[in-house]
Parts: structure tokens; sequence; C-alpha cells
């Protein structure tokens, strides 16, 4: 029986996304620990048009939500998810995947992740793009930890 060949760094599901590979602006929101001990990160993203990410993988799941504009993300093992403003899209740990914006605006969107404390929040596996690693790499500003909500009195 013979083994499928090891598909490239550089393609997701034998296709290179579309897109040209440019950094984002992005802004940190949120950098706090939750109770669990996690981290739990949320940026604005800001991603031109006609532009991707390079193909990376997160160590940990996130979820983006398309506040204006329209990206579609590749996902190693599905089609290509459409997803326009209102529409949230999940990213699944240690799958390879890219996000195009696929409109004819820029596209806004809030990322979210929830990482061990301290831990990556992508790992870029396109080598020709490594130079962008460290773009979602949140400031290292103090960590605040979630405060109990007091119970409310009437």
């Amino acid at each position: 029986m013979a083994q499928a060949e090891p598909q490239s760094q550089e393609m997701i599901n034998d296709t290179t996304p579309p897109g040209t590979v440019v950094k984002a602006s992005e802004a940190l929101l949120l950098h706090q620990t939750h109770p669990s001990g996690n981290d739990i990160v949320i940026m604005k993203t800001i991603r031109p048009s006609g532009t991707r990410t390079p193909i990376h993988q997160h160590p940990s799941s996130g979820s983006t939500c398309v506040i204006s504009g329209e990206m579609t993300l590749y996902l190693e093992g599905a089609a290509p998810q459409r997803a326009p403003a209102g529409a949230c899209y999940a990213m699944p740990a240690g799958k390879k995947m890219a996000g195009v914006n696929s409109g004819q605006q820029e596209a806004v969107m809030i990322d979210i992740f929830i990482t061990p404390k301290g831990g990556e929040l992508w790992t870029v596996v396109e080598s020709q793009h490594q130079k962008l690693q460290n773009q979602l790499t949140p400031p290292m500003l103090p960590m605040l930890p979630i405060a109990p909500v007091p119970p409310s009195h009437q």
C-alpha cells in the first residue's frame, strides 16, 4: 500500500489560497487572564481587499467575526468558507489555514483566542512568509484577572 505524499506547507487542500500575503493592521483589545489560568486575547484586525494571511496553524482554537467586508477561510480538509459581514468562523487547532479578504473593501474582524498562559497565537508554516510570525504576538501588557461580578442588590 503506497503512502500518501505529505502535502506542501505552501498549499491547503492541494491549492495555494488566492491573494497577496501582507501584514494586516492589528490592535489589541483585550489580553486578560481567565479564572482557568488561560489567556484571553481579543484583537481587531483590518485586512486590505485582495490580501491574505500566510498559511498558518493555531496551537489552540480561535474564532473570527467579520464586522465589515468579507473574508473566506481556506481550511485544511474543508471547502472554502465565505464569511460576509456579521458572520463568524471557527479556527480549529492544528489545521493549516489562511484567511483571504475576498471582498471589494477592507475587512474588519474581531479575532478571539483562549490559549494556555503565554502560549503562541499562531505558527506560520508557509516558508516564504516566516517574517510574519510575530504579527499575532500581543504586546506584553500587564495581565489583569477577571474580576468576579458582585451579586445584584434588590
